[in-house]
């Protein structure tokens, strides 16, 4: 067993996976603030799951520079290993659809399919993002074929969702945003972090301390 962490300044994600049956799934969600992560919680995780190893997610930038999440992440993974003696697996996390399409790209038994849907009024069909995503799996390795659909209904304010699938497993990723109030949400809390600051900033810098 192995247990998987996704650090974040307020949250932390766990998440268990099975190297047999290549199969994982989220647990808990885990406390975090400026004096430390919730231990009490993080210890019951381990007495609970006893995984052979730990995964901790690393956040690094398009040019493989290392930003605050990722040191703190980096920290937060030694912490980890000098508490519970156990291995810790630093995980680069940057485009997990290019990662899952290199690793299923050499497992012939499965195949892939792009899927999205949104609102009816919406033109572009498949829309950009569906192939910019088909796009990066080709260029991750993956060239079987890559099976794209689209729908367009009602209000739908947009879900995209690559899988593999195997007579033995489905592997989803998806997104699915549940309205456009989440989507201004995010752009007035990008715009009030940004009031006092100069320069070109990606979204993973600045998720973790938004407003």
């Amino acid at each position: 067993m192995v247990l998987g962490f996704d650090f974040g300044a307020r949250r932390i994600g766990a998440a268990i996976g099975n190297v047999i049956s290549r199969s994982a799934r989220a647990v808990d969600v885990v406390a975090n603030s400026e004096t430390g992560p919730d231990w009490p919680r993080l210890d019951a995780l381990l007495r609970e799951w006893r995984p052979d190893a730990l995964l901790v997610g690393l956040p690094l930038m398009l040019d493989d520079s290392e930003q605050r999440a990722s040191r703190a992440a980096r920290a937060f993974a030694d912490e980890l290993q000098e508490r519970y003696r156990l291995p810790v697996m630093l995980v680069d996390e940057r485009h997990s659809s290019q990662e899952a399409a290199r690793r299923f790209a050499r497992e012939e038994n499965y195949g892939a399919w792009g899927w999205e849907i949104h609102h009816a009024a919406k033109k572009d069909s498949p829309s950009g993002t569906l192939l910019a995503l088909a796009e990066e799996m080709a260029c991750s390795g993956y060239q079987r074929p890559v099976s794209l659909s689209a729908n367009r209904a009602g209000w739908v304010p947009g879900t995209h969702e690559i899988g593999f699938d195997s007579a033995e497993n489905t592997i989803t990723l998806r997104h699915e945003a549940r309205g456009r109030e989440g989507f201004a949400s995010g752009a007035l809390r990008a715009a009030r972090w940004l009031a006092d600051k100069k320069g070109f900033f990606e979204f993973r810098e600045i998720a973790d301390e938004l407003p």
